[in-house]
């Protein structure tokens, strides 16, 4: 039993690091192309602003706010959406 167990994560490894996607992100690391690290933060930052400003406007109060705040103009409530 563990000799399958064994034998089925070495062929799982194997596949996952003999596949394309895997190859290709590497190349392109090596390369200077795709920086993983920057490009994940940069698109983690969109969305995080995005599901920010879809709650936000999903809010029943929101146009109550917004009104609120172009006349008291305290803060920007929109905050870039």
């Amino acid at each position: 039993m563990l000799r399958v167990v064994v034998l089925l994560s070495l062929m799982a490894f194997v596949v996952a690091d003999a596949s394309p996607l895997y190859f290709f992100f590497n190349k392109m690391a090596a390369n200077g192309v795709y920086d993983s690290q920057e490009h994940l933060h940069a698109t983690a930052q969109k969305s995080a602003r995005f599901l920010k400003c879809y709650l936000l406007q999903q809010s029943p109060f929101f146009w109550q706010r917004r009104f609120l705040t172009r006349r008291l103009r305290s803060y920007d409530i929109n905050e870039n959406c």
